[in-house]
């Protein structure tokens, strides 16, 4: 009896303990859920780092026209505003192209948390960006 009882003390013991660590796992690698079209809409302060002339900060907007996703970047020390060529939600990533000095640039950023987001463009650049809450 004293064998049975020890036998399912450990159990137990074991149960909770397995239960109480797999609960830790989830909380610690909650992923953030992948971004649509909507989590984009909106103004975002962003940073371009590492691009020849020095790091960028530009404003990045996305609205939705026509049931169509459009945005542009918005350089205020030069005072232009590029808008982007095509813009695609596939996967979670946000995809875009757009003309700058007579090249065609590649963008693609992807939701961080629910008000940042982080990328690239040309695929070599780091870009980050920030809501701008209104």
């Amino acid at each position: 009896m004293k064998k049975l009882s020890m036998t399912m003390g450990l159990f137990t013991f074991m149960f909770l303990f397995f239960a109480g660590t797999s609960k830790a796992q989830t909380a610690d690698t909650a992923k953030v859920v992948p971004a649509t079209e909507n989590y984009f809409i909106g103004k975002w302060k962003s940073m371009i780092k590492g691009i020849p002339q020095g790091d960028s900060e530009v404003t990045i907007v996305f609205e939705k026209k026509e049931g169509k996703l459009t945005g542009a970047m918005v350089d205020p020390k030069q005072n232009t505003t590029t808008n982007f060529d095509g813009i695609e939600v596939k996967d979670g990533v946000l995809t875009t192209k757009f003309t700058a000095q007579g090249f065609e640039v590649s963008l693609s950023l992807k939701k961080k948390d629910d008000d940042n987001f982080a990328g690239a463009m040309m695929d070599q650049f780091d870009v980050t960006g920030t809501r701008i809450k209104q």
